[in-house]
């Protein structure tokens, strides 16, 4: 136990005043979790345990805006959302009921301490996010999948670092589904780079064994190795080698005990890993024009596709590259041809037997409509480009809806986005698409959306009912308004520059919402504003399908457009009353002791 005095501008070690420490020094302590014990004695003395917040002057300031809530607990004034007739309006218990609106029993305290009530305030506990507890036992198609699309990739589609590093970000952050794109190596190896274009190439096995390391660290939930298969057959028989004895256990190699009429779900799944690549078997297709296959990728893999894209800048590439010979006799034997055959479309439908045995719940099939003459078996998925899937949106969405709710369901980035640029997810969920694979080197909105769906649910996500039952999809013929209110309080930690926040609402285009967006006042104070702003909005909800409003929080500087610090949360796991919001830098990371204080309202 360490005791710290605050007199004045000075910080002792205990009572008697011995030995200065800085505010670094408790920094210090604090990551060492050693427990504080802090008086300030400028005006009355108070204790606080286990703090996070280092900044006292600061942690003073926060105290002071928080004063009217210390009021309440310890006056006979009712809390703002309390009943007239509770028998004790000031005790603890009736804060949680009715501020917070969150669950007690027998073990939950009547009364309670400033300072426990303020180490309340700012625990894990009291955090903006509903606890997970999720339902793992429907079928695996039942759930938004965390996908990452191209993830050997550090970079833009043409020139970007391949890396195992982005299989190492994605996992670590929850993705269930990581894409490979594996080739031909010069010497008999299989290699995986982003085909006929500059990145340069990686050992399939060195990827292999980063998932092997990596896989479950985040998450102990299934995960997906979507594969895309440009190899001969001699070379697919030595990927199949390398997935079992690499993999060994983990990888799906056979059926498990379920319901054979539907997919086996997360539980049962659980430290699995489940191969997907396309059964070109299955995929015997006609011939069609460039511009057919430029058009549409129902015919084509997501690589196929991209490569298209590509054509135009790789021809004006190769024909310097033609020039000089001495590129070609430089290369590695491990790399592969800078282009092959670029404008041919691979017509290579051999299979190794190997690898076809290890396609079990997971089978690649070519998108063939959703015609009452086509059939896909319970384990066939195919994937669309976002542009196709927005086609099929457009035109038969309540189809695509009625598909997904028995088959699991891939998109994309378009093979345009040649600048790594990711799509809005929500339209897609909204008809029930599992796997949105995403560009997660690129942290756009479209990956706060997804860092608002799976945020502490490692990974899987049950849809909204009506995207489920049958019976229910009347419901999404329903809009309901719902009012949000947001109180922001202050900011405790911030970085600097932080003077304004701003709160957006986004939702999939079907809800008929207008843009939503609402800024606070700007505050004079640096590192601990208090804005006490309240901001309302009115969101078309449709078929009560909060699980699809994302709220975002940015914290920037009044005169930039520059975000600093953000938060993105969907509206069903906003937890009400007085909480504290974690903050993230521009990648995602979490800015350590910063957050937001507010008072949330959903009706």
């Amino acid at each position: 136990m360490i005791e710290i005095i605050l007199k004045g501008d000075c910080l002792f070690y205990n009572s008697k005043k011995e030995g200065l420490i800085g505010i670094k020094d408790i920094q210090y302590i604090h990551h060492m979790g050693q427990l504080l014990t802090i008086y300030f004695t400028s005006n009355q003395t108070k204790k606080f345990k286990k703090l996070e917040l280092i900044d006292l002057f600061g942690y003073q300031s926060f105290i002071l805006s928080l004063q009217s809530l210390f009021n309440q607990i310890h006056s006979n004034n009712s809390y703002l959302g309390a009943k007239p007739d509770i028998d004790k309006p000031d005790d603890f218990k009736s804060f949680l009921i009715y501020d917070q609106q969150d669950s007690v029993d027998s073990s939950t305290p009547t009364d309670i301490s400033d300072e426990k009530f303020l180490e309340y305030l700012h625990s894990p506990d009291n955090s903006i996010l509903k606890p997970a507890s999720p339902n793992l036992h429907h079928s695996i198609h039942d759930y938004y999948i965390s996908a990452s699309h191209n993830t050997y990739l550090f970079g833009n589609q043409l020139s970007g670092a391949s890396s195992t590093i982005g299989y190492i970000r994605s996992l670590l952050l929850g993705c269930r589904s990581v894409e490979i794109d594996v080739w031909n190596g010069d010497d008999g190896n299989p290699i995986v780079y982003h085909g006929h274009t500059l990145t340069q190439p990686i050992p399939f096995v060195e990827i292999l064994t980063t998932v092997k390391k990596f896989a479950f660290v985040a998450s102990n939930l299934p995960l997906i190795l979507s594969v895309e298969t440009h190899c001969d057959v001699q070379q697919q028989d030595k990927m199949a080698h390398l997935l079992i004895n690499i993999l060994g256990d983990s990888l799906i190699t056979q059926k498990l005990q379920h319901d054979p009429s539907s997919l086996p779900s997360p539980e049962q799944l659980r430290n699995k890993i489940l191969f997907k690549t396309k059964n070109r078997l299955l995929n015997k297709e006609k011939s069609i024009s460039y511009d057919d296959y430029f058009t549409s990728s129902e015919n084509s893999s997501s690589s196929d596709l991209e490569k298209r894209s590509f054509s135009n800048f790789i021809q004006k590439v190769t024909r310097r590259a033609s020039a000089s010979s001495d590129r070609s006799s430089n290369s590695s034997a491990g790399s592969p041809r800078f282009v092959d055959s670029i404008g041919n479309i691979p017509s290579n439908n051999r299979m190794s037997q190997k690898l076809l045995d290890l396609l079990i719940y997971t089978v690649g099939v070519k998108f063939r409509g959703f015609n009452k003459k086509e059939h896909y078996n319970i384990e066939h998925i195919f994937s669309l480009s976002d542009r196709s899937a927005r086609k099929c949106i457009n035109s038969s969405s309540a189809e695509f809806i009625k598909h997904n709710r028995n088959h699991l369901t891939r998109i994309y980035p378009h093979g345009a986005r040649v600048k790594s640029t990711n799509f809005d997810a929500l339209d897609y969920w909204a008809v029930g698409c599992q796997l949105i694979a995403l560009n997660y080197q690129t942290v756009d909105l479209a990956m706060w959306f997804n860092f608002a769906m799976f945020n502490g649910n490692q990974g899987f996500v049950l849809k909204p009912s009506p995207l489920l039952h049958k019976d229910e999809k009347k419901l999404l013929d329903v809009i309901t308004p719902v009012n949000v209110t947001f109180r922001v309080i202050c900011g405790q930690q911030l970085p600097k520059d932080i003077n304004q926040v701003s709160v957006e609402i986004y939702t999939p285009r079907s809800f008929n919402n207008a843009p939503l967006k609402q800024s606070t006042k700007t505050s004079t104070e640096a590192i601990n504003p208090v804005w006490n702003d309240v901001l309302s909005f009115s969101v078309n909800v449709r078929a009560s399908m909060t699980e699809l409003v994302v709220v975002k929080f940015n914290l920037h500087n009044s005169q930039s457009e520059d975000i600093i610090a953000s938060y993105a949360i969907t509206l069903a796991n906003i937890r009400q009353g007085y909480r504290n919001v974690p903050l993230h830098d521009a990648q995602l990371n979490k800015i350590i002791f910063s957050k937001l204080f507010v008072y949330n309202s959903i009706k």
